[in-house]
Protein backbone atom coordinates (compact mmCIF):
# COMPACT_ATOMS: atom_id res chain seq x y z
CA UNK A 1 0.00 0.00 0.00
CA UNK A 2 1.23 3.31 -1.02
CA UNK A 3 0.32 6.28 1.12
CA UNK A 4 0.50 9.47 -1.06
CA UNK A 5 0.83 12.75 0.98
CA UNK A 6 -0.96 16.15 -0.01
CA UNK A 7 1.34 18.71 -1.30
CA UNK A 8 1.82 21.60 0.23
CA UNK A 9 0.39 24.92 -1.52
CA UNK A 10 0.79 28.65 -1.37
CA UNK A 11 -2.31 30.55 -2.06
CA UNK A 12 -2.56 34.05 -2.09
CA UNK A 13 -5.11 36.71 -2.12
CA UNK A 14 -4.89 37.48 -5.96
CA UNK A 15 -5.16 33.32 -6.24
CA UNK A 16 -8.40 33.36 -4.81
CA UNK A 17 -9.65 36.77 -6.43
CA UNK A 18 -9.06 35.90 -9.82
CA UNK A 19 -9.79 32.16 -9.78
CA UNK A 20 -6.22 30.83 -10.42
CA UNK A 21 -4.93 27.50 -9.28
CA UNK A 22 -2.72 27.82 -6.28
CA UNK A 23 1.00 27.54 -6.92
CA UNK A 24 2.74 24.61 -5.00
CA UNK A 25 5.16 25.91 -2.64
CA UNK A 26 8.53 23.94 -3.92
CA UNK A 27 8.38 25.17 -7.10
CA UNK A 28 8.48 28.97 -6.02
CA UNK A 29 11.74 30.68 -6.57
CA UNK A 30 13.21 32.47 -3.07
CA UNK A 31 16.57 34.26 -3.63
CA UNK A 32 19.05 32.68 -0.92
CA UNK A 33 16.91 29.72 -1.10
CA UNK A 34 19.98 27.47 -3.25
CA UNK A 35 22.95 28.16 -0.32
CA UNK A 36 20.77 27.44 2.17
CA UNK A 37 19.49 23.83 0.58
CA UNK A 38 23.10 23.32 -0.29
CA UNK A 39 24.54 23.49 3.23
CA UNK A 40 22.17 21.64 4.94
CA UNK A 41 22.79 21.77 8.26
CA UNK A 42 23.21 25.91 8.92
CA UNK A 43 19.71 26.30 10.22
CA UNK A 44 20.17 23.51 12.44
CA UNK A 45 22.62 24.00 15.59
CA UNK A 46 23.70 21.04 17.39
CA UNK A 47 22.62 19.73 20.89
CA UNK A 48 26.16 21.06 22.35
CA UNK A 49 25.50 24.52 20.86
CA UNK A 50 21.96 24.96 22.12
CA UNK A 51 23.29 23.52 25.22
CA UNK A 52 25.92 26.09 25.23
CA UNK A 53 23.29 28.94 24.70
CA UNK A 54 21.11 28.17 27.35
CA UNK A 55 23.39 27.70 29.86
CA UNK A 56 25.26 31.67 28.75
CA UNK A 57 21.85 33.46 28.86
CA UNK A 58 21.35 31.86 31.84
CA UNK A 59 24.73 33.08 33.92
CA UNK A 60 23.80 36.21 32.39
CA UNK A 61 20.63 36.11 33.97
CA UNK A 62 22.00 35.30 37.18
CA UNK A 63 24.87 37.48 37.09
CA UNK A 64 22.27 40.26 37.01
CA UNK A 65 20.24 39.20 40.02
CA UNK A 66 22.81 38.04 42.60
CA UNK A 67 19.75 37.41 45.01
CA UNK A 68 17.74 34.51 42.98
CA UNK A 69 21.37 32.98 42.69
CA UNK A 70 21.63 32.91 46.51
CA UNK A 71 18.47 31.18 46.70
CA UNK A 72 18.97 29.22 44.10
CA UNK A 73 22.14 27.49 46.08
CA UNK A 74 20.43 27.28 49.28
CA UNK A 75 17.40 25.21 47.80
CA UNK A 76 20.15 23.27 46.54
CA UNK A 77 21.87 22.71 49.89
CA UNK A 78 18.60 22.18 51.37
CA UNK A 79 17.66 19.69 49.22
CA UNK A 80 20.95 17.88 49.41
CA UNK A 81 20.58 18.33 53.53
CA UNK A 82 16.88 16.57 52.95
CA UNK A 83 18.52 13.98 51.55
CA UNK A 84 21.04 13.18 53.98
CA UNK A 85 18.46 13.81 56.70
CA UNK A 86 16.29 10.74 55.33
CA UNK A 87 18.78 8.50 55.09
CA UNK A 88 20.32 8.56 58.07
CA UNK A 89 16.69 8.65 59.65
CA UNK A 90 15.78 5.56 57.40
CA UNK A 91 18.91 3.79 59.21
CA UNK A 92 17.91 4.19 62.19
CA UNK A 93 14.85 3.43 61.98
CA UNK A 94 15.30 0.15 60.24
CA UNK A 95 17.41 -0.39 63.39
CA UNK A 96 14.48 0.46 65.93
CA UNK A 97 12.38 -2.00 63.97
CA UNK A 98 15.42 -4.82 63.97
CA UNK A 99 15.58 -4.28 67.47
CA UNK A 100 11.87 -4.35 67.91
CA UNK A 101 11.44 -7.90 66.33
CA UNK A 102 14.56 -8.89 67.80
CA UNK A 103 13.15 -8.52 71.48
CA UNK A 104 9.88 -7.90 71.73
CA UNK A 105 8.44 -11.50 69.68
CA UNK A 106 8.43 -14.50 71.61
CA UNK A 107 11.17 -17.09 70.99
CA UNK A 108 10.87 -20.03 68.70
CA UNK A 109 11.49 -23.61 70.12
CA UNK A 110 13.33 -24.86 66.81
Amino acid sequence: MVLVQPMELLVTDDAWNLGQQPVPVHSVPAPGMESIRASGASMNPGAAEEIGKTAQSTIDALKSTPMILGVLLFNLAFIVFIGYFEYTNGERWERTVERTIRYCSPASNT
